[in-house]
C-alpha cells in the first residue's frame, strides 16, 4: 500500500503528545488548565519541552510523508509550518516574535486545511471553518490557554487525517456522496391472474 507505515509513526507521536498533555493537567495546580503551551515550557520544563519536542516531531513526520510520496508541490505548507513551529519553540513567551509566530502559525495551518478542503469540494469545509468558534463556545471563552490547547489538538488530529488521505488509506466523502437522491421504486399495477371466469351469458 502506498505510504504504508508512514502514517503510523505520526499516530504514535500524536498518542504520546496527547498522553503527555493530559498528564500535564493531572495534579494540584489550579492554573494548569488555563496555561498556554509555551508557559508549560517555562514553568514546567520537564513537561513543556517534551510537549514542544513531540509537536516538532509530528510536524517533521508529516513533512516526511509528503516528501516520500513525491508531493513536491505540497511541501511548502508543511515546511513553513515547521519553521514557524520551531520559532515558537525556541523563543521566550514574552517576546514579540514568539507571539507573532504563534498566531501566524495557527492562522496559516487553519487556512491551509481550509484550502485543501475547498480544492477537494468537500462539505467538511463548513465544519472546519466552524471549529474555532465551536471551541470558543465549548470552553465558554474561559481563557486563551484552554482554547489554544484545544485548537492545537485539533490541528494534530488533522495532521493524522491528512497523512491517511495522502497515503490513500482514507477518503473523504465528496459532494456527490451527499447529493445522491434515493431511487423511487416503481409501483407496478396489481393485476391478479384470472384462474376461473364465470359465464353469465344466458343459455340459448
Amino acid at each position: 500500500m502506498r505510504g504504508g507505515g508512514v502514517d503510523s509513526d505520526v499516530a504514535i507521536a500524536t498518542a504520546l503528545f496527547l498522553a503527555l498533555l493530559a498528564a500535564a493537567h493531572v495534579g494540584d495546580d489550579p492554573d494548569a488548565v488555563d496555561r498556554p503551551l509555551s508557559l508549560f515550557r517555562e514553568q514546567q520544563p520537564v513537561i513543556g519541552y517534551p510537549l514542544f519536542g513531540l509537536l516538532v516531531l509530528i510536524g517533521a513526520l508529516h513533512l516526511r510523508t509528503y516528501y516520500r510520496l513525491g508531493l513536491d508541490r505540497e511541501l511548502f505548507a508543511p515546511a513553513l509550518s515547521m519553521v514557524l513551529l520551531i520559532v515558537v519553540a525556541l523563543t521566550p513567551s514574552p517576546a514579540a516574535g514568539h507571539t507573532l509566530a504563534a498566531f501566524v502559525l495557527l492562522g496559516f495551518v487553519f487556512s491551509w486545511y481550509a484550502l485543501r478542503l475547498y480544492r477537494a469540494s468537500s462539505p467538511w469545509l463548513f465544519a472546519h471553518l466552524a471549529v474555532p468558534t465551536l471551541l470558543l463556545l465549548a470552553t465558554e471563552a474561559r481563557s486563551y490557554g484552554v482554547w489554544q490547547k484545544m485548537i492545537v489538538v485539533y490541528f494534530v488530529c488533522a495532521a493524522n487525517i491528512d497523512c491517511l488521505l495522502v497515503t490513500g488509506r482514507l477518503t473523504l466523502p465528496g459532494p456527490d456522496d451527499f447529493d445522491r437522491k434515493p431511487r423511487r421504486r416503481r409501483r407496478e399495477k396489481y393485476a391478479p391472474r384470472v384462474i376461473w371466469k364465470r359465464n353469465d351469458r344466458p343459455r340459448q
